[in-house]
């Protein structure tokens, strides 16, 4: 007999495939940003309107967690997300 999903695993689900894509994409904006924004103060070239996108964007990404505590680790995180699909594949194991 299998087990009836609830509405929230599946919306769960269905938002963790888009993260799981996504978000790893995110990650390598902020990290380019963190890069251009540390190389502009060592090169004492730092316009803060220059780069007032990135320094939003950098921002946004760390406070998200601390906003969203645990719902952000268990619907949006790439992390998250692998941990939820390996366990599923592990349940489908014959050899448990």
């Amino acid at each position: 007999m299998r087990k009836r999903l609830h509405p929230v695993q599946i919306v769960r689900a269905f938002i963790q495939l888009i993260s799981l894509v996504t978000v790893p994409v995110l990650f390598i904006t902020i990290f380019s940003s963190i890069g251009s924004v540390i190389m502009s103060i060592t090169d004492g070239s730092l316009v803060f309107t220059d780069n007032l996108g990135r320094i939003i964007l950098v921002v946004g990404v760390f406070l998200a967690p601390l906003v969203w505590g645990r719902y952000f680790c268990g619907f949006i995180c790439s992390f998250g997300a692998m941990q939820d699909l390996l366990n599923a594949a592990r349940k489908l194991m014959p050899f448990r």
